[in-house]
């Protein structure tokens, strides 16, 4: 039987959490989970039975519940920010995501899965802009070095760190009204 880090990590984290008294940490993970699941496929378990459940809540005030609005347009500025660095958790999984090919309908190029870690990066790019189709699909190209992914996604997470820095200072609407770029100056952008 193959162990995923998927399967490993929440255990690990709640031994950390024993042994550090972290509790705050498991909290965490429990607040990510949502986020996480934006990204990540789900595993696949045919004998699991569907059982139906009241909304979910993923912050304190806000629901999981069916709406004209996508999710990703309605959230504060606090719950965008920790959505955000749930995201950005994720860098370093190179597993394949559940975003798979064109993300708009204009985009004629086919695509696989995008990673795990650029498919977090291109849903913080949608949270940001409000926008599932801001680019034409969760893929990253970069300008100076063409080939060598690992390389293009280190400089584009690098980019957002930095960029989430800076709008933590504005604060979320005024960064938005002013556009800021998750990638600007990366040298990398969305394809």
């Amino acid at each position: 039987m193959q162990t995923t880090m998927r399967s490993v990590l929440p255990v690990f984290l709640a031994g950390l959490a024993l042994l550090f008294d972290g509790s705050d940490v498991l909290a965490a993970v429990g607040r990510c989970d949502y986020w996480h699941a934006q990204v990540i496929p789900p595993e696949v378990k045919p004998t699991t039975p569907v059982v139906k459940s009241e909304p979910h809540k993923i912050s304190s005030n806000l629901e999981l519940t069916h709406s004209p609005e996508p999710l990703y347009s309605r959230l504060s500025e606090a719950e965008a920010f920790e959505a955000i660095d749930c995201l950005l958790m994720l860098e370093g999984n190179k597993n394949d995501s559940r975003i798979v090919g064109a993300t708009r309908v204009d985009t004629s190029q086919t695509f696989g899965a995008s990673s795990v870690e650029v498919a977090a990066l291109y849903y913080v790019s949608v949270i940001f802009y409000r926008d599932w189709g801001h680019a034409g699909a969760a893929a990253l190209v970069g300008q100076a070095v063409v080939g060598d992914r690992d390389v293009v996604v280190a400089a584009a997470y690098a980019a957002h760190k930095k960029w989430l820095v800076k709008v933590k200072q504005l604060g979320w609407e005024t960064a938005r009204a002013e556009k800021l770029d998750p990638l600007d100056g990366s040298g990398v952008r969305w394809y």
